[in-house]
């Protein structure tokens, strides 16, 4: 384990240092990130500065503290949460200030590095990372020297609470907690400025390892100068996280990424309770629709919808700039019908395991039995959806919607932020969808029907498939059985 910088109370800059960034730095910073991930998902409202700026969430909150009023994205949380902390526990502050390279860029390198020490206080370097810092800090190969944060061998001691997830479509993720099970919890910010929290899994992309795509671990530095990829402890330099398509899950059988990780995470003999597990979906699917919701008002709030519609869609909706990327669900969107999709494969992944009688989950019921358990958690959730999406139409009429109805119009939702809310939620336009509006949302169709996300090519209107597909779980045989 390489030492952290040595302490340096010559100079303070933005905060006088008079502890090391060491081992035990990282486990504080651990814990600390525990906390605030898990106790701000109590607040789903709350925004990042909101969180840093309640005591019941964040525990390094100073009486009088001045608030902060920053802003952060999913590309800047984990370094300014990095920073925050070596705040407040008098340690220094490296990170990568500028790159050769851009944001969805091949071979991109680290070409700088700033610490705290040329900052006069904690908000001009906060001020810093909102202006300069987006996802190609993390788009670099796992060979790259100086880079923040590198590619780690996946075990429990390595993804703890801090880790990073690259996804190499241009999202960053921070782990918060992992489970007895190996399920993985996530802090996610947005361009809107919102936190929200997310479980990991297939709406979440990996590959990519010359990309740096996959969990990372922030890369320790001495004396302000960050360690060799040869000293960095648990470095993947073989690319393990990378053995598409096909990963070994023990006992002969194969799976995905997905499953590989959650395997290697698993406390030993653990096995996954599907009751249990299919719960935990349905909370990760109704924050995504939670989420969609606060999007969706801001777009409207904000007056993006009553704009004419401009003369042409981005070249990729997923990877834009401007209001379309602060204000269109694209990305949100397609997590959704994941999150749907997920559900749909776990049921029927579970049903088929009671089939085979293999003995991989924790339930000895039948599949019956199985449908019968989890068609109630589905119904539970349909009730407690129904006071989480509310939208005013045009006319001022308020309408809720449950996730049974969330289901049906999945793929009529409107990711575009110039429609009306009615178009956003998949009903007939509104007064204020202009027939070009109304002609835009029938030639996004395909793109509404594809479940894919993409930065590296166009989004062409035939980007998407024909027909929408099928992720149902509602249509599972058996499962809607009265």
């Amino acid at each position: 384990m390489v030492d952290g910088s040595t302490v340096d109370a010559g100079y303070a800059g933005a905060w006088a240092v008079a502890r090391e960034w060491d081992a035990a730095a990282e486990v504080e910073f651990s814990t600390w990130i525990a906390n605030l991930g898990a106790r701000s998902k109590a607040h789903p409202e709350y925004t990042l500065d909101q969180c840093l700026a309640d005591p019941a969430i964040n525990t390094l909150l100073a009486p009088g503290e001045v608030h902060l009023s920053l802003l952060a994205d999913c590309s800047k949380v984990p370094a300014v949460l990095r920073a925050y902390f070596a705040s407040k526990t008098a340690r220094p502050f490296l990170l990568v200030s500028a790159i050769n390279g851009e944001r969805y860029g091949k071979d991109n390198t680290p070409a700088s590095t700033r610490d705290q020490r040329s900052f006069p206080d904690l908000r001009s370097l906060l001020r810093f990372i909102d202006n300069h810092v987006d996802t190609g800090f993390f788009r670099m190969a796992p060979d790259v020297e100086g880079t923040d944060t590198y590619p780690i061998a996946i075990h429990r001691d390595t993804v703890v609470p801090g880790t990073v997830f690259y996804d190499p479509n241009g999202h960053i993720l921070l782990v918060y907690q992992v489970s007895d099970d190996g399920q993985v919890y996530l802090i996610d910010g947005h361009p809107d400025n919102s936190l929200t929290h997310s479980i990991f899994g297939p709406k979440y992309e990996y590959r990519g390892a010359a990309l740096g795509g996959g969990f990372r671990a922030f890369r320790p530095f001495h004396q302000y100068a960050w360690a060799k990829n040869a000293e960095l402890p648990n470095y993947d330099a073989g690319g393990e996280q990378h053995q598409s398509p096909s990963y070994d899950l023990g006992g002969g059988r194969a799976g995905s990424y997905y499953d590989w990780v959650r395997a290697r995470l698993a406390v030993a003999g653990a096995k996954i309770d599907p009751v249990a597990n299919f719960e935990t979906l349905l909370d990760d699917l109704r924050s995504d629709l939670r989420d969609r919701v606060s999007a969706v008002n801001k777009a409207i709030r904000d007056g993006i919808s009553t704009q004419p519609h401009p003369a042409a869609l981005p070249d990729n909706i997923f990877g834009a700039t401007g209001d379309w990327e602060t204000y269109s669900t694209c990305a949100r969107d397609v997590r959704l019908k994941v999150s749907f999709a997920r559900l749909r494969d776990f049921v029927s992944a579970v049903a088929g395991s009671i089939t085979a009688r293999d003995d991989l989950y924790a339930f000895t019921g039948t599949v019956d039995e199985l449908f019968a358990a989890l068609r109630d958690k589905w119904h539970q959730a349909v009730i407690a959806s129904q006071g989480e999406v509310r939208y005013e139409d045009t006319s001022g009429e308020t309408y809720a919607l449950n996730l049974d109805d969330v289901a049906d119009r999945l793929f009529l939702l409107s990711f575009d932020p110039y429609h009306g809310p009615e178009l956003r939620w998949g009903a007939s336009p509104g007064p204020g969808d202009t027939p070009d509006k109304i002609d835009w949302y029938a030639k996004e169709r395909r793109l509404r029907n594809s479940i894919e996300r993409v930065v590296d090519r166009p989004t062409p209107l035939d980007f998407g498939p024909e027909d929408a597909p099928d992720v149902d779980l509602r249509a599972i045989p058996g499962f809607s059985a009265a």
